[in-house]
C-alpha cells in the first residue's frame, strides 16, 4: 500500500488501480484520523478537507515520463510520522477523496484531458 508505478497500463487498469487504491484509502484508519484533523472546528468539511491538503501537501509533478500514484494511507500515514510529500493531481484526487469518503460523502475520481490534445492528463475528486 505504498507507491504504484503502471507501465504500459491501459486507461481500464490505470481506473481500476484508482478505484482500488481509493476504496482502500476510505476504509483506513489512518486516513480518517487525517480527515478528523483536518475537519475539527470546521463548519465546513468539504472546504476544511480541500483547504488542508491543499495547504499542506506541496505539488510536485510526478518524474518525467513516469505516473506513479501514492496510495492515500501512506500519505496520511507519512504525515502523522512527520513526513510531509509532495503530491500530483491524481495524488491530490485520491487523497482528497479518500478523506471525504471517510468521512460519509461518496467520492469517486475522475480523468480527462485538460488541454484537448486527447490525452488524459488530469484527474479530480468528485463527491455528492
Amino acid at each position: 500500500m505504498t507507491l504504484t508505478l503502471l507501465k504500459n497500463a491501459s486507461l481500464s487498469d490505470v481506473k481500476r488501480e484508482l478505484s482500488r487504491m481509493l476504496t482502500e484509502g476510505i476504509r483506513s484508519s489512518s486516513v480518517r484520523k487525517l480527515a478528523e484533523s483536518a475537519i475539527a472546528g470546521k463548519k465546513d468539511s468539504i472546504s476544511a478537507v480541500f483547504d488542508f491538503v491543499r495547504n499542506t501537501f506541496p505539488y510536485l509533478p510526478d518524474p518525467s515520463e513516469r505516473e506513479l500514484f501514492v496510495h492515500p494511507n501512506r500519505t496520511a500515514e507519512d504525515y502523522f510520522q512527520g513526513r510531509v510529500r509532495g503530491l500530483d493531481c491524481d495524488d491530490f484526487a485520491l487523497l482528497t477523496g479518500a478523506i471525504l469518503g471517510s468521512i460519509g460523502y461518496q467520492t469517486r475520481l475522475a480523468l480527462m484531458d485538460s488541454d484537448g490534445d486527447g490525452e488524459i492528463d488530469h484527474a479530480i475528486s468528485q463527491f455528492y
